[in-house]
């Protein structure tokens, strides 16, 4: 994954809550070309990738490029650019 996408990641999580500890506990699905064309990385749909901030962040096919859906531990969405 570039860094440019967990930027991305930071800019939105701090939108929603600007310190940690109101950060609500969930994770991030997300998929971006440079997990599936040749950066140096590839990712299977479903696949654990590196965490941001704390938040657990996988890879889900099943979103267009470059979108994601960041959900609290209850799996309800919290912040999206679908």
């Amino acid at each position: 994954m570039l860094r440019t996408d967990w930027v991305t990641f930071n800019d939105l999580i701090k939108a929603l809550k600007p310190t940690l500890a109101q950060m609500p506990r969930g994770g991030i699905t997300i998929d971006v070309d440079s997990l599936t064309t040749g950066y140096g990385y590839s990712a299977a749909d479903g696949e654990h990738l590196p965490d941001i901030m704390g938040l657990k962040v996988t890879r889900d096919a099943a979103l267009a490029t470059g979108k994601y859906v960041y959900s609290d531990s209850a799996g309800t969405s919290i912040g999206t650019n679908v």
